[in-house]
């Protein structure tokens, strides 16, 4: 990864599964929250981690409560759905 890439995603490897991805939030007491269309290239960490919705929508979140991160591109999400659809 170049550092201007680095800079751009300020180095999330997020950033490497896609510019766009669904992720499952996995939080303390059996909580499941689910966002897509999260811009993997501004994702902001440290307490709190920000993440930006393409649709304008901002996302914080207290990283103590979190226990694990599912993420998909959005892209491989689609092709599931039309994989299965009857």
């Amino acid at each position: 990864m170049t550092e201007e890439t680095k800079k751009q995603n300020n180095g999330s490897s997020v950033y490497r599964i896609a510019k766009r991805t669904k992720q499952i939030f996995h939080f303390v007491g059996d909580v499941k929250r689910t966002f897509s269309g999260i811009m993997t290239d501004e994702i902001l960490e440290g307490e709190m981690l920000k993440l930006f919705l393409e649709d304008g929508r901002m996302l914080i979140i207290n990283k103590k409560n979190l226990l694990m991160t599912e993420v998909f591109s959005d892209e491989a999400v689609k092709n599931i759905k039309n994989e299965y659809a009857y």
